[in-house]
């Protein structure tokens, strides 16, 4: 499929690019990913929408992660309906992934122990 002369996987391979192109409204959350993933001891960051798509994506996630980052903080908060969930902490021995959800965005941001 072609969109603006560019192919679908053009587009996916240059999505930041394609979408300033488009929107002209990214280049803040990509500063901010850059930003986020320049810290120390980050491995990935995503940003995802409230219906699950992917806002974007840096590092050692991938766009899917986006969706799974979303439905984890919506499990986590309804177990506790009285008790709105904000932020959403996963821990491993080698690495954990704190999720944060502001109005309609959810961040899932990926860092070593």
């Amino acid at each position: 499929r072609r969109v603006h002369g560019d192919t679908s996987l053009d587009i996916l391979l240059n999505m930041d690019k394609f979408l300033k192109q488009e929107t002209g409204m990214e280049s803040p959350l990509v500063e901010t990913l850059d930003r986020i993933l320049a810290a120390e001891r980050c491995e990935g960051v995503v940003a995802a929408h409230a219906n699950g798509t992917c806002l974007g994506v840096r590092g050692a996630f991938n766009s899917d992660a986006a969706g799974f980052a979303r439905a984890l903080t919506l499990a986590a908060g309804a177990l506790d309906a009285a008790e709105p969930v904000s932020v959403v902490f996963v821990e491993r021995e080698t690495s954990s992934i704190t999720l944060t959800t502001s109005g309609d965005v959810t961040t899932a941001v990926l860092r070593r122990a």
